[in-house]
């Protein structure tokens, strides 16, 4: 049930209390069979408000239970642009982006406008910080960020990247994004 702002239990757990009480009332709403593709006003689901206010654990309840990783909110947001736009690159919010990552958050989706994640996180200052949460990614993801973050890189950078990552080197790709930071 939801009142007439759109929430519900469920919705609320994810977002508005806190990750502690909030993980403990999500896990009773799962356990009552809360809907998972339940949306709010934005259209958002509860991975989207999770996301957005760095809530490591409810993000990886939801994800464990199998909520859609890449839904877009009618903002045309999903919940890996949420994190990397509304996000402050503390600690929280980089294990809120490598847990979207490790689910299969794509990163190449943009927002409303066509703008990817790398590109929000450059323009928010926060470029080396998600550079950073490629290297804790399984193996395929890196790559396929590191192929990302090539096609938003300079011209003097694009081949090396794109070289690097498709042998997945953290290492090296790590030297040729601290030239270009």
């Amino acid at each position: 049930a939801k009142d007439d702002t759109e929430q519900s239990a469920y919705l609320i757990a994810t977002s508005e209390i806190g990750p502690d009480d909030g993980l403990a009332l999500l896990e009773l709403t799962l356990a009552h069979g809360a809907d998972l593709t339940s949306l709010d006003s934005y259209q958002g689901t509860g991975l989207i408000r999770a996301a957005d206010r760095g809530f490591v654990a409810i993000v990886d309840r939801l994800l464990a239970a199998g909520i859609a990783v890449d839904h877009v909110n009618r903002l045309g947001w999903t919940a890996l642009l949420e994190a990397v736009i509304l996000g402050d690159g503390s600690e929280r919010y980089q294990q809120v982006v490598r847990s979207l990552l490790e689910a299969g958050a794509d990163p190449n989706l943009g927002d409303a406008n066509g703008v990817r994640p790398v590109q929000h996180a450059r323009e928010r200052g926060l470029y080396v910080w998600l550079v950073r949460c490629m290297y804790d990614a399984p193996q395929a993801v890196f790559a396929q960020l590191a192929f990302v973050v090539a096609r938003d890189a300079g011209e003097r950078a694009r081949q090396p990247l794109r070289e690097q990552a498709a042998f997945a080197r953290a290492g090296h790709v790590a030297v040729v994004v601290r030239e270009l930071a």
